[in-house]
């Protein structure tokens, strides 16, 4: 038995875990790719040859240069992780994807079309792509949960973890294809305008939808709160302090939450009708303008990719530019 039996090397993402409980920041591992790491690892070496050299014998002790140190044996550790198979629920879900004739047609077709355009003008990002890639595995994701179960536990069923390594698996893929000259285009050139003021529309209109996730985000945070954090943190005080100020700290509390909770959900709503001018949608008046927003929203690009936590100020992690909207395939089919 060798001492790496009992006591396990770390990886990146125990790494990234201890970066965060130790200094409030870290890399977000999930939304790496090996370019963007590459990247940050430059950037990070050459800061702690900066710190080194300027604070000498000081450096041991030194917050900054110990918190770019972990940031940088993040990186090391994802750049050194050997690539592994596909787990069972990210091959099953890829699988679907790519055999489902309308979820390929309306969602797949059109970001390999999108992509194409970019490749062949030298603009691709395999990041950016990776994000496109993302939005297509969500829509898979809901659309597998709907054909076999209630189509209401999706996220669960294929965790953001599962979509990512799909996401990221269909990039690396596709980019392959597109290196090897095979593209997805149009098959009339006089169709090329069309195809590119289509794109346009469709990217703002999912850069819209893109803020009703972000602001449906908060208001499950504000539930999240009334109905998970309070009650606990609310026992936490009783059994630490006394029951009067734990009573007391609760009915206050609950009435500031409430109330963020009903003008957000109002928020959420305002948005969303806001969002479907840009499609043309007609939507009915709410009979209620605080009423709760029930289930989910259409789907569209989430925020699961958002790098919580990650070092923004260092770094720019652009958004990706969203796919068109699903039109009749042309051009060479998708590989089984």
């Amino acid at each position: 038995m060798y001492l790496e039996d009992l006591i396990p090397t770390p990886n990146s993402t125990k790494v990234a875990a201890v970066s965060q409980k130790v200094f409030g920041r870290s890399i977000n591992v999930e939304s790496l790719t090996k370019e963007k790491a590459k990247s940050l690892r430059e950037t990070f070496a050459q800061r702690l040859d900066s710190l080194e050299t300027k604070l000498g014998a000081n450096i041991a002790n030194n917050p900054l240069y110990l918190e770019n140190k972990l940031f940088l044996e993040t990186i090391d550790k994802y750049l050194g992780e050997d690539d592994k198979e596909m787990s069972d629920e990210a091959r099953e879900l890829e699988l679907w994807a790519e055999n489902d004739g309308p979820i390929y047609k309306t969602s797949a077709t059109p970001i390999m079309r999108n992509l194409s355009k970019k490749f062949k003008n030298g603009t691709y990002d395999p990041e950016l792509g990776v994000k496109l890639w993302k939005y297509h595995a969500d829509r898979a994701a809901k659309g597998y949960s709907q054909e076999y179960s209630s189509g209401d536990d999706w996220k669960t069923m294929f965790t953001p973890a599962v979509r990512m390594e799909v996401a990221k698996s269909m990039e690396a893929s596709w980019r392959a294809e597109m290196e090897a000259g095979n593209f997805m285009e149009s098959a009339q050139a006089t169709e090329s305008v069309i195809v590119e003021g289509m794109a346009e529309v469709s990217e703002v209109v999912l850069a819209s939808k893109n803020m009703v996730d972000k602001m449906q985000a908060m208001v499950e945070d504000l539930g999240e709160m009334v109905n998970e954090d309070l009650p606990a943190l609310t026992d936490s005080i009783r059994n630490d302090i006394d029951s009067a100020t734990a009573d007391q700290f609760s009915a206050a509390m609950s009435e500031v939450v409430s109330n963020a909770l009903e003008v957000m959900r109002m928020s959420r709503e305002g948005a969303d009708a806001a969002s479907r001018i840009l499609t043309g949608e007609q939507i009915a008046e709410p009979e209620s303008i605080g009423a709760p927003i029930d289930g989910e929203m259409d789907m569209e690009p989430t925020t699961d990719m958002d790098m919580d936590g990650d070092i923004a100020d260092e770094e720019d992690f652009a958004s990706a530019d969203a796919a068109q909207d699903g039109e009749e395939e042309l051009g060479r089919e998708r590989r089984a």
